[in-house]
């Protein structure tokens, strides 16, 4: 992972769940940056490569959702968690619409906790590998210059054709999400209906297999 990858911001207006939060998660080894507000919270996100932000719903006067909306328009690529209360399901399921991850209810458990931090690591990394792909991808359609001697050269054999890159892309993405058409189609920035087309043209349609 680089150095954003490692970073992570957890919002909220309790001491107490700040110390605790920062305290598992540096000893999982990620830098931990804390704030009990918006405004700290927006500087520390202006001035690190934050990767992931921790942030409870309710914030006093402030909302998680409201936070959730800023976040993503300074970088959509930030991983955000919200911290929600007993009762605030219905407002989770709102903030996973706005483009959270995912959700934790209180009281915070340490294994919960760390379950899904290292799950939103590991679909940043992900994203970024389908990515890059895609950009390889590109550059092979458009014939842009490229060694095809490189081994690296898009992780496949040489002489692979567009359909065989676009399987494979798909393929990764699809093991991910277990399966699930709606999640690989959201992380692969593909309308679903698109994306049902593609797995029908690939022959990667498996009903057993897939949600």
């Amino acid at each position: 992972m680089n150095n954003q990858e490692k970073k992570i911001l957890v919002i909220d207006d309790e001491a107490e769940i700040l110390e605790v939060l920062s305290l598992i998660l540096t000893k999982e080894s990620y830098e931990v940056f804390t704030s009990t507000e918006g405004d700290t919270a927006f500087e520390i996100l202006r001035n690190y490569d934050i990767g992931l932000v921790l942030c409870d719903l309710n914030l006093g006067e402030e909302s998680g959702l409201s936070i959730l909306k800023s976040v993503k328009v300074i970088n959509p690529d930030i991983q955000f968690i919200m911290i929600t209360g007993f009762g605030s399901i219905d407002t989770a399921v709102e903030a996973m619409k706005e483009g959270a991850f995912d959700f934790i209810e209180k009281p915070v458990r340490r294994h919960n906790i760390i379950k899904v931090v290292d799950k939103a690591f590991e679909n940043i990394e992900l994203v970024k590998e389908n990515r890059l792909l895609k950009k390889k991808l590109l550059e092979k359609n458009s014939n842009v210059d490229s060694d095809p001697l490189d081994p690296n050269y898009l992780n496949v054999k040489i002489g692979s054709t567009l359909k065989d890159i676009e399987t494979q892309i798909i393929k990764k993405t699809l093991d991910y999400s277990k399966g699930n058409k709606e999640i690989a189609a959201q992380i692969l920035g593909l309308d679903i209906d698109i994306f049902h087309l593609k797995i029908l043209e690939l022959d990667l349609f498996d009903e057993n297999k897939m949600t």
